[in-house]
Formats: structure tokens, C-alpha cells, sequence
């Protein structure tokens, strides 16, 4: 932990132990997928200018 307070961009959060990481890299690939899934529907919203 203090190494990663240290070093010079640390991260907001800090994910301790195996679990926990593979839980939160679960949950993100997760919302990228739905994110990755609409992006037609997301991208035709734009408003030109």
C-alpha cells in the first residue's frame, strides 16, 4: 500500500488481494460490455456543431 501511495499518479482506489481484484475487473468488463453494446445507440445521439 505504501508503495502505491508513493509513486507519482497512485490511484484513487486500490484493490487489496486476489478477490477483490478479480471482483472489480469482473464488474468493469462487465460495463464495458453494456457500454460496447449501445454504442450505435449512443454515438447517433450526437448533435452536429
Amino acid at each position: 500500500m505504501i508503495e502505491a501511495a508513493e509513486q507519482h499518479s497512485a490511484p484513487k482506489r486500490l484493490a487489496l488481494g486476489a478477490g477483490s481484484y478479480a471482483s472489480i475487473r469482473k464488474a468493469l468488463v462487465e460495463r464495458l460490455a453494456e457500454l460496447d453494446a449501445f454504442k450505435e445507440v449512443t454515438i447517433s445521439t450526437d448533435v452536429d456543431g
